[in-house]
């Protein structure tokens, strides 16, 4: 029961819902868990209420809860993010090239032919060339969206923002001059907004890192994007990759996610690597000599269908200088079979 709530778990992600997961990590009942989220899932019946109760307290992302049961590793899972790109002109497209990278789900609209084509943009999921206002409505809001609005003309501007403004998003920025957004935000808030609402605009969008040309332009946007990313959890996250080969799995694996880090490491709570038998990796919990030992682990647990447990994986500073890392440090890793 516990790789379908994996399953249910990827297969929610990818229709851009999120959820969360409890996972008993240690004792007797090690690899339990429960899934809340479109559909709520037990890997066994007589755990509900355990779980209900667990999660009556709303832990946090990462928390640990010890019960009579053993400790509870307790995940906020979040869908992919979602970059929606208003305008397909030049900093769009060197953006989009960017944020494809980065792992955001792209969206881009613009009204001319000449700049909303999928020819243009062939790493974007969608592209719409269609008034703004229909494809804003197409693709709705939550809390993992970003809007960028690159439009080329004022008015276009405008218009995005008051329809962004009324969803729900992580991040909103608007490219323009401090004159321009000024000038725009009083005629605004003359017709209904608030200054809560245009505070939470990012404008002049990007990075003040002296950016000129399209390209420096898309980096600056992406860089503060990350930056308001970041301050969500990005190892809440669960990369595009990883929700595919969950939903598919075709051949035996065992999953790995990191419940503690101590140190310098670049992974936090709640990253996964899924390990095939073979060594096979999809995902990471941040390479290295730390990766490097869960994969083994897990590759043992896999062939000698080992029960799910907690091991700690440890980087000196002589294993961290070897890879040409800064310095070392340790985790704890969650490790479970799954078919």
């Amino acid at each position: 029961m516990g790789d379908l709530i994996l399953k249910q778990l990827a297969d929610e992600l990818r229709a851009g819902s999120n959820g969360e997961i409890y996972t008993l990590i240690d004792g007797e009942f090690a690899g339990e868990k429960a899934y809340f989220g479109e559909k709520t899932i037990y890997s066994k019946p007589e755990f509900q209420v355990f779980f209900d109760d667990l999660r009556k307290d709303n832990p946090r992302h990462g928390q640990q809860i010890a019960s009579e049961a053993g400790d509870v590793f307790c995940e906020i899972v979040k869908a992919a993010p979602r970059l929606c790109i208003c305008g397909g002109g030049h900093v769009s497209l060197e953006l989009a090239h960017i944020a494809s990278r980065l792992g955001f789900a792209i969206t881009v609209i613009d009204e001319d032919p000449r700049f909303g084509s999928r020819e243009r943009f062939p790493m974007a999921k969608e592209v719409y060339c269609c008034s703004f206002g229909d494809a804003l409505e197409k693709f709705g809001g939550g809390y993992n969206d970003y809007f960028v609005i690159v439009s080329r003309g004022h008015q276009y501007d405008r218009f995005c923002l008051e329809q962004i403004l009324h969803k729900r998003y992580a991040y909103v920025g608007m490219i323009g001059s401090r004159t321009k957004t000024r000038v725009l935000f009083a005629d605004m808030l003359q017709h209904g907004y608030t200054q809560t609402q245009l505070d939470e605009v990012y404008t002049p969008i990007g990075l003040m890192i002296g950016a000129e040309t399209p390209a420096e332009i898309a980096v600056a946007i992406a860089a503060e994007i990350v930056e308001v990313k970041s301050a969500f959890g990005t190892d809440s996250v669960w990369e595009p990759n990883l929700l595919a080969a969950v939903a598919k799995m075709d051949r035996p694996a065992a999953m790995a996610v990191i419940i503690r880090r101590e140190g310098s490491t670049p992974r936090g709570p709640g990253a996964r690597m899924l390990v095939y038998e073979d060594g096979s990796i999809v995902g990471t919990i941040g390479g290295g000599g730390s990766e490097a030992e869960a994969i083994r682990i897990a590759q043992e647990i896999i062939r000698d269908e080992t029960r799910p447990g907690l091991y700690h994986c440890n980087m000196n500073n002589d294993d961290a200088q070897a890879l040409g890392l800064v310095c070392g440090g340790e985790i704890d890793v969650f490790i479970e079979q799954i078919n």
